[in-house]
């Protein structure tokens, strides 16, 4: 056994994975080849984010630098957890020494506490943009979003390397093992630190800002058709070859909240469909003074255009087409609704099991999970490090267009030296 000890010591990760998956082939090969990837796919993952970031300027705001540190957080579990937890997992006991078992929970405790921490200050982050977007740029400075971080982080160690000093005083070691200590005072604290605590808050802030998105979106929303029954002032009257004069057209009833005023600049008849067609320009305004400019197509119900001249009395209806901002669209209340409940759904599926059981370890002495219970729970909080980057990262478009420029950027050296500026 000393031998192996001695080569586990001098072998990289990456060289203990190819080892296991060598030595192992032929038993349970599926499960290996999940363990294996599961960290190579959290390292690349969250590579490219800290590279994107990094390399490209235009991506060095405050929301991104959040993203990063939390990409840092999952890199650190992709490389210096997940590989160790593989060897134990599969070999059934530690080949290093006492100080490294207690080392690595460490670097456990403070990876995956600072990655939690990340997404709750990315929440609060997110809650700041929505509810006092004019006021945010000065609530959420660089300065400050970097205090944000720094307490992230200064938070997370503070709960775990000085805590190998407490486990040395409570804790039996047993050679060959690395059990994480069952130390009551110390798994609370840190349940409510690293997990209790921030998801509270991430629920909190999430809901509320659901409800801010939702009372913006019945204020502000557009029908995407509208009903026209009075027009006020002259009949519209054509003549072949010339134009509308100038007419208001007001709205007596509309699909949105408050009045809804159109005013015609230019109306003439389309020369393709001359019958029954007119193409113009329209100003809307809903509730305020700004109005939001979109073309119209004044389509149905005209009466029949004959060579001289048209009198227009019935209802009629104003088409929109799409340069009316989106966010007038009362639908992205409920897309935006699906994104905060799949965020904060995939972060719980992946935590909670961990931390129930964590806490049931500290409260109820008499209470016996099963270890291969403990070892499912311990990597499916992992896995969460996996699925960051395609929630928070790959969800942006100016992220995912620099992960292709990445990914294809056949010059790599020449993207660093254009891109890589302090």
């Amino acid at each position: 056994m000393d031998e192996t000890v001695q080569s586990y010591h001098t072998t990289s990760n990456l060289s203990l994975i190819t080892k296991i998956w060598t030595e192992k082939s032929g038993t349970h090969d599926y499960v290996y080849l999940i363990l294996i990837l599961i960290p190579l796919v959290t390292v690349a993952g969250n590579a490219l984010v800290v590279l994107a970031v990094s390399c490209f300027k235009e991506l060095r705001i405050v929301t991104n630098h959040m993203i990063l540190s939390l990409a840092i957080a999952d890199l650190i579990i992709g490389v210096g957890v997940m590989p160790l937890n593989i060897a134990y997992q599969v070999y059934r006991y530690w080949p290093y020494s006492q100080a490294m078992c207690h080392f690595w929970h460490s670097l456990d405790v403070l990876a995956s506490t600072a990655s939690i921490l990340n997404l709750c200050i990315i929440s609060l982050d997110r809650y700041w943009a929505v509810t006092n977007p004019i006021a945010y740029p000065r609530l959420m400075s660089k300065s400050r979003g970097l205090i944000c971080i720094s307490v992230v982080w200064v938070l997370s160690a503070a709960i775990s390397f000085p805590s190998i000093y407490w486990w040395y005083l409570v804790d039996e070691v047993v050679p060959g093992e690395c059990i994480f200590t069952a130390d009551t005072i110390y798994l609370v604290l840190s349940s409510i630190i690293s997990f209790y605590a921030p998801v509270i808050i991430m629920m909190v802030v999430y809901f509320k800002i659901f409800l801010v998105i939702r009372a913006q979106s019945n204020e502000y929303s557009l029908a995407t058709t509208l009903s026209i029954r009075k027009v006020s002032g002259a009949y519209l009257r054509a003549h072949r070859g010339g134009q509308f004069t100038k007419n208001t057209l007001t709205e007596s009833q509309a699909d949105s909240k408050g009045n809804l005023k159109c005013k015609y600049t230019s109306i003439k008849p389309s020369v393709a469909h001359s019958e029954n067609q007119f193409v113009g320009k329209v100003s809307l305004q809903i509730g305020g003074p700004n109005p939001v400019n979109g073309e119209t197509n004044l389509i149905e119900n005209w009466q029949t255009l004959d060579k001289r001249s048209v009198t227009c009395e019935q209802s009629h209806k104003v088409t929109t087409n799409h340069s009316v901002k989106k966010d007038c669209n009362p639908r992205n209340e409920y897309r935006v609704a699906r994104t905060l409940a799949i965020v904060l759904g995939i972060f719980l599926a992946f935590w909670l099991p961990f931390f129930v059981c964590n806490f049931v370890t500290a409260i109820c002495k008499s209470c016996i999970i099963d270890d291969k219970v403990l070892s499912a729970v311990t990597w499916l909080g992992h896995v969460n490090s996996s699925v960051n980057p395609i929630i928070y990262a790959l969800s942006m478009d100016n992220m995912r267009e620099a992960f292709l420029k990445i990914i294809k950027w056949k010059r790599l050296k020449e993207l660093f030296c254009r891109n890589w500026i302090p």
